[in-house]
């Protein structure tokens, strides 16, 4: 976009995504009787981890709550909750966090949202247009693709359904490379995939990811994503000339990404 060029307001890119957007949330909302006893500063930590990593769309993740809770703490509450309210337990907390940090002002420092151009299709967006879904995938730090190009392949069964067997292979060997090891053939899908990464650990990967073949077209090349990878591990090849490297220019090609487990 020009230093002079005014944005195109109609655009879905350049609007706030609805849902995504931080909601007001009445302070008595943290003061509410129903409050779980059982809150502790814990858990008033693990609020301000998802402000600092997903910003303005952030929300608090009923598993990061069960997972330092106990159990039975945790069942107990729920069942009486879920008997004197008609809000589901997991809709009540993340209401609950919203006021929680209302109440600490723990959301004083949220950023404004930028507008970028979409490193994949070069038109501008507002980051706060990315649906809270997408931004929870790769943080709010990571946003170099909008939010169409970006789910066009970290979404469960995206990517490119016209990936050629050369694609795939220099898609296998660009993620091995950055990696250190071959992972699952969904990697970057799921919540948490990118989680222990540096920024600039996700934005290689990132640009990996956005060459990502499709389950279907691995499937139809090579017959599996086992037989992809051995392939590509066991086989050199040079790419084309004039192709434009997946790898970004300043990722040292002996550099290895701290492996994950």
């Amino acid at each position: 976009m020009g230093e002079n060029e005014e944005p195109p307001t109609d655009d879905p890119r350049m609007r706030p995504w609805a849902a995504g957007e931080a909601t007001e949330v009445p302070l008595s909302v943290a003061r509410d009787p129903d409050v779980p006893l059982w809150w502790s500063e814990h858990h008033d930590e693990l609020i301000a981890a998802a402000i600092k990593r997903d910003q303005w769309s952030w929300i608090l993740h009923p598993g990061d709550v069960a997972a330092i809770t106990p159990p039975e703490v945790l069942a107990a509450w729920r069942r009486r909750h879920e008997a004197r309210s008609h809000i589901s337990w997991y809709g009540y907390l993340a209401w609950f966090a919203r006021g929680r940090a209302a109440e600490l002002g723990l959301t004083s420092g949220v950023r404004q949202p930028e507008v970028r151009d979409c490193e994949r299709c070069g038109s501008p967006f507002l980051k706060s247009s990315i649906r809270a879904s997408l931004v929870d995938r790769v943080g709010a730090d990571a946003l170099i693709y909008c939010g169409p190009c970006l789910g066009s392949f970290v979404y469960p069964l995206s990517g490119d359904d016209g990936a050629t067997t050369d694609d795939v292979l220099r898609y296998v060997r660009s993620i091995v490379e950055l990696l250190g090891r071959a992972p699952r053939q969904d990697f970057g899908e799921r919540l948490g995939d990118l989680d222990s990464f540096e920024r600039e650990e996700k934005l290689a990967i990132l640009r990996v990811l956005s060459t990502r073949p499709t389950v279907t077209q691995v499937k139809l090349l090579f017959g599996s994503w086992k037989a992809a990878v051995t392939q590509a591990t066991t086989t050199k090849s040079s790419p084309p000339s004039g192709a434009k490297e997946a790898v970004p220019n300043d990722v040292d090609r002996g550099h290895r990404l701290r492996q994950t487990p």
